[in-house]
């Protein structure tokens, strides 16, 4: 079971905020500095076998907007992201950095007078690579309608975004690689930018489909349930989650999460792991 990352819906928010919309909160409701987070796996007579945290530190700029985010597991850093913001709260760089404080990536965006993403050139450091990102927009440039992704400066195609009539991404897929396969990742949203499903496919080298991951969320920032198939559109593993309690803002603080697999000999799922979260608000 994968612990609850906040890396893709991250990746959302950075794809829309770009875009001139409203930014969003990750599924956190309320002015929130810290979070903390305790996971304890459980073997399959349900006994602990033993606890793991990971906690979640968040800078804001002196116009209380979210700036950067920190993450540590079991004390150790992991990850940094770090956002510099237009005065009208649009995303003008996103970056990332690795555990030791070396940037690993970074994107620089442009927007039109309307507010909307028209440019973004990406810095890949892990990759070695640099890419461009032309946009597609309505022609009164309100509206993205998609955008390629290409190489510096031989412009080989990295990847292909559509978007929908909220400039939200609906769909992305990325090319395949000397190390990474092709895949294509399908999102659809509830309200804001909370998605409904997650659905991405990894392609093999005959085109066709080697593995899909869905993702099912409740519209409202929290995940369901992950389903993982085959090849062959066969189900190979399922986690679903039952949120016990919520704080007062809403935000989930207790979280059982149950899992199945192919290798198990009953249909019903077992319980995997049990999340729970202590969350600091800055006011």
């Amino acid at each position: 079971m994968r612990f609850f990352s906040f890396a893709v819906v991250l990746a959302v928010v950075v794809l829309c905020t770009a875009c001139g919309t409203e930014p969003n909160d990750e599924g956190l409701y309320g002015d929130v500095e810290k979070v903390r987070q305790f996971i304890a796996e459980l073997d399959e007579d349900g006994e602990e076998l033993g606890e793991k945290t990971i906690d979640e530190e968040r800078v804001f700029n002196d116009r209380n907007q979210l700036v950067g985010i920190t993450t540590y597991f079991e004390g150790r850093p992991i990850g940094t992201t770090e956002m510099e913001l237009h005065e009208n709260g649009l995303i003008s760089e996103y970056s990332m950095f690795g555990s030791g404080g070396e940037l690993d990536f970074k994107a620089e965006y442009s927007n039109n007078d309307k507010g909307v993403v028209c440019a973004c050139v990406i810095n890949d450091y892990l990759g070695d690579q640099k890419r461009k990102r032309v946009y597609s927009l309505t022609p009164d440039g309100t509206r993205l309608i998609g955008a390629k992704e290409v190489t510096v400066p031989d412009g080989k195609t990295t990847a292909e975004f559509e978007y929908d009539d909220q400039n939200r991404t609906v769909r992305m897929i990325e090319s395949p690689t000397e190390y990474l396969p092709k895949t294509e990742t399908l999102l659809e949203y509830g309200t804001r930018f909370f998605l409904t499903s997650y659905t991405r496919m990894t392609y093999g080298d005959a085109g066709v489909i080697d593995e899909k991951r869905v993702e099912t969320y409740d519209g409202k920032g929290n995940l369901l349930k992950e389903e993982v198939f085959d090849a062959k559109d066969d189900l190979i593993r399922r986690y679903e989650y039952e949120y016990r309690a919520f704080d007062q803002l809403g935000n989930w603080i207790e979280c059982i999460c149950r899992r199945w697999d192919n290798e198990l000999t009953s249909d019903t799922l077992v319980p995997s792991s049990i999340l729970s979260r202590e969350i600091t608000y800055r006011r």
